[in-house]
C-alpha cells in the first residue's frame, strides 16, 4: 500500500513537471547572444532563419541576412555583456512587439511555434528584442532582431 502511494506521488510530480523549451532557456539564450557577439558572420547567418524579422521588416533572402549581419558587424554591433531582461513565451499577440501588421501576424502564425520566445536583452548600447524558436545543437535559432528600442 505504501509503495502505491509513493508511486502515485512520483507520477503526479513527474506529470506536473514540464520541460522548458530550448528557445526559452536562459543558458541556451546566452549561447545565441555569444554567437551574435563573437562568431564569424557566416555562423550568425547560419543560426538566422528566413524569413527573418529585422526591426519591423521581413527579410526573405539569405543574401539579405548576410548583408545585414555583415553591415551590423562592420558598424560594431554586438551584444557584449548583454543582460537577459525578460523571456516571454510566444502568444497570439507577440507579433505586435515587432510590427502591428497583417504581414507580421501571418509570419508569427506560419513560421513560429508555441515553444518560441521574444527575449529582451540589454547592454551598454541599448535594449534589443531577439525572436527565437526551434534549435540546432540545443541552441535556439534566431528568427528576428529589433532595436535598439527607445
Amino acid at each position: 500500500m505504501k509503495q502505491v502511494v509513493v508511486l502515485s506521488i512520483v507520477a503526479v510530480v513527474l506529470a506536473a513537471c514540464q520541460t522548458v523549451p530550448v528557445p526559452q532557456r536562459e543558458g541556451r539564450i546566452r549561447a545565441v547572444v555569444d554567437i551574435i557577439t563573437t562568431a564569424p558572420v557566416e555562423e550568425v547567418v547560419a543560426y538566422s532563419q528566413t524569413p527573418f524579422v529585422f526591426d519591423s521588416e521581413l527579410l526573405v533572402l539569405e543574401s539579405d541576412l548576410d548583408l545585414i549581419w555583415t553591415r551590423l558587424r562592420a558598424a560594431g554591433f554586438d551584444l557584449k555583456d548583454a543582460e537577459i531582461v525578460q523571456i516571454s513565451p510566444l502568444t497570439a499577440d507577440s507579433y505586435a512587439e515587432f510590427a502591428e501588421s497583417y504581414e507580421m501576424r501571418i509570419f508569427f502564425e506560419e513560421y513560429l511555434s508555441a515553444d518560441g520566445a521574444v527575449v529582451r536583452v540589454r547592454n551598454g548600447s541599448g535594449e534589443y528584442l531577439l525572436l527565437l524558436d526551434d534549435s540546432r545543437k540545443r541552441t535556439p535559432l534566431l528568427y528576428g532582431l529589433k532595436g535598439p528600442l527607445s
